[in-house]
């Protein structure tokens, strides 16, 4: 599979019963940041200027957070991790 550039990411999608945002940024919050969650305004974050491969498992990681919050899940940082890693090489591997 070849990964999407960040122009070909849906801006908007469904987690549970909400909408979510897309937002590529310049400058994040905190410097060694790429990716962000706002579980209020439902919006992920990714930072510009990344590989392909980063942004897609950037991506991946703040989906589970996301999936985290509306799903009421009480997941670990390392749980996290580990989901991102084998979502995305399922998805890398399988679609």
């Amino acid at each position: 599979m070849q990964l999407p550039t960040p122009r070909q990411y849906k801006k908007t999608f469904h987690i549970g019963d909400n909408e979510w945002s897309l937002k590529f940024k310049r400058k994040m919050q905190f410097p060694d940041t790429h990716g962000l969650m706002d579980p209020e305004t439902h919006t992920i974050y990714i930072k510009q200027g990344l590989t392909h491969g980063e942004t897609f498992y950037v991506f991946i990681h703040e989906v589970v957070h996301a999936i985290e919050v509306e799903y009421d899940l009480y997941l670990s940082e390392s749980q996290v991790l580990k989901l991102e890693k084998g979502l995305g090489d399922f998805v890398l591997t399988n679609v």
